[in-house]
């Protein structure tokens, strides 16, 4: 996937999330639970698109020397 991809996703996620967080106060059980499921996909997206972009810098800076 590429990384203009996974910033889509991201931004879709932020998205989805913010609605569950305005209504914060009244989500019933099984909302709180996709709430939460949303935002460890957020995050494990967030993290594998650092992890890619350090191993392309980490690439670039070696081939540079």
């Amino acid at each position: 996937m590429s990384d203009h991809e996974t910033h889509r996703i991201i931004d879709w996620l932020d998205s989805g999330l913010e609605l569950f967080r305005v209504n914060e106060g009244r989500l019933t059980m099984q909302e709180v639970k996709i709430l939460s499921l949303l935002a460890v996909a957020r995050q494990r997206l967030s993290d594998d698109a650092e992890s890619r972009r350090d191993r392309a810098r980490g690439g670039a800076e070696s081939g540079e020397d």
